[in-house]
């Protein structure tokens, strides 16, 4: 039976939790994307018995405690932890589909803070920089 590697974290919008599962094949192509909100580590574990139906073993990579918690003692599930930056793929899947998601499930986003306006100094050294670089590009440097 074909090796599969799922991609699967837990992401957060607003208040909400996700679980996000990205299933990939040998060849590095993604197959299969799952985007569901859970309430529990069980709904975790959940998705990773869906995959088993149509596999034997489950190769699961992880940089959430809340899914290798909900894992790591699943019967034919691999589980490993992994640094963050080798799961991002999951975090701009959520990013891509985040509007969608907010309207699906009625999201309270926090409101975005306004900055203050640059005081004078800083309004003078930045206009200074627009025209040191604006020169390198008038003269191809």
């Amino acid at each position: 039976m074909t090796s599969f590697t799922i991609v699967m974290n837990a992401e957060y919008i607003g208040n909400k939790a996700f679980v996000v599962a990205l299933m990939f094949g040998r060849d590095g192509q993604q197959h299969d994307a799952i985007i569901r909100p859970y309430e529990s580590l069980t709904d975790i574990s959940m998705i990773a018995i869906e995959y088993l139906r149509n596999f034997d073993t489950v190769y699961v990579e992880t940089s959430s405690t809340e899914v290798y918690e909900a894992l790591h003692q699943t019967a034919r599930v691999l589980v490993t932890l992994k640094h963050r930056s080798d799961t991002e793929v999951t975090r701009s899947y959520v990013r891509q589909y985040e509007k969608v998601l907010v309207g699906l499930y009625d999201i309270e986003l926090p409101e975005a803070k306004k900055l203050p306006p640059l005081r004078g100094w800083r309004k003078w050294l930045y206009r200074f920089a627009l025209k040191i670089t604006r020169g390198f590009d008038v003269n191809g440097i």
